[in-house]
């Protein structure tokens, strides 16, 4: 066995959430994805991998606005 992979007797696999870990609302979480206790995904947003421990994932973006041109 590899070290750091487990073989889970799953054709499919979601997510693992450690103690107290949050999934903001509207937030998606990729198959295979990782939380550590206390980590927080934030809303609105698609997250995967490894989040370690108390840790925050957030995007921060800018909104833009331009004219139409219909």
């Amino acid at each position: 066995m590899n070290p750091g992979r487990f073989d889970t007797g799953l054709r499919k696999f979601g997510a693992i959430l450690g103690d107290k870990a949050e999934v903001g609302c509207n937030a998606v979480l990729q198959p295979g994805t990782i939380l550590g206790p206390r980590a927080l995904v934030m809303p609105t947003m698609a997250f995967g991998g490894y989040l370690p421990t108390a840790t925050i994932a957030r995007i921060r973006s800018q909104v833009s606005t331009f004219p139409r041109r219909d």
